[in-house]
């Protein structure tokens, strides 16, 4: 993965089907905002909330309709659901697959940790495969470190990780792990400043697809030394996504603001919960508030 690469939603219809129709206006206006690649049915797009049939049916869509690269969030509590739609990634032309663990059982032992994401990553040996280290909502306890250092010979795929959270001395140890051979994205948005000074060159969050200029400007502005600017625009995301935080549900608000841009996003499915119209109006009156405009992504 490389540069600003926005976790899609997935687009639904206000009777929590997903509206697939909807998806070839998403990915363009993905683009539109200056993106080349995009996650998919990850944690942002309810990957876990939508069945095996359906998350082959949004990656055929995204694959079919964004001009860019693709990457495929195969993540399933079943390994071999995960073998299966990790297969199917590959026969779509996806450019890269990622997989959470299994979450029920703990996953502790970073023997077994291997071992699955093994199982996953065989079925698609021609693609990247990305192990997606999101602790704080898989409370996987095996060791990162020693689990790169053991799919180094197990996973002759294996591209790198997907890292979620906010351990950035973790986050150095694994850019420098087996010789510093594996791509490590930084997936925390209002810390993406602090992924920045450790060496990230990929990005991965929920708030790209609304705020794709804002996070721009910042690698921009970290790019050439203004460390000012960086901050200020990195406290900026912070407040917006405090906001967020403060009016209600994440995912379904961010789907509402997406929706205001011009693409039929759709509700959140439960367990997220719905957010109601006067939550929606709140939120977007605090955004200009906070002087978010100029950095929205371009309306469709």
């Amino acid at each position: 993965m490389k540069g600003i690469v926005p976790a899609a939603y997935t687009p639904m219809n206000a009777d929590y089907s997903v509206n697939y129709d909807a998806i070839e206006s998403m990915a363009a206006y993905l683009k539109g905002a200056g993106t080349s690649q995009i996650f998919i049915c990850g944690s942002t797009g309810e990957g876990c909330n939508l069945t095996t049939d359906e998350r082959k049916r949004v990656a055929e869509a995204y694959v079919k309709h964004y001009d860019g690269d693709v990457i495929v969030h195969v993540g399933h509590n079943s390994l071999a659901d995960s073998a299966d739609l990790a297969a199917h990634a590959q026969a779509i032309g996806a450019a890269a697959v990622s997989a959470i663990c299994p979450t029920y059982f703990p996953m502790n032992s970073t023997e077994i940790l291997c071992q699955s994401m093994q199982q996953i990553a065989a079925a698609c040996p021609e693609l990247p495969f990305y192990y997606y280290h999101i602790p704080a909502l898989t409370s996987a306890g095996a060791n990162l470190l020693d689990f790169l250092e053991m799919a180094d010979t197990a996973i002759p795929n294996l591209r790198g990780v997907k890292f979620t959270n906010e351990q950035i001395h973790v986050f150095l140890a694994c850019r420098k792990a087996v010789g510093g051979k594996y791509d490590i994205a930084f997936g925390y948005d209002e810390m993406m400043i602090a992924g920045w000074s450790a060496g990230a060159d990929a990005y991965v969050g929920s708030t790209f697809n609304f705020m794709t200029p804002l996070y721009a400007k910042l690698v921009e502005a970290a790019k050439a030394g203004d460390m000012d600017e960086a901050r200020r625009l990195q406290h900026l995301s912070e407040e917006a996504i405090r906001v967020l935080n403060q009016v209600g549900a994440f995912h379904p608000l961010v789907k509402t603001v997406i929706s205001r841009l011009g693409v039929p996003c759709g509700p959140a499915r439960l367990p997220m919960g719905p957010v109601t119209q006067a939550q929606a109006d709140e939120l977007w009156e605090k955004f200009q508030d906070l002087g978010l405009a100029p950095y929205l992504n371009p309306a469709v």
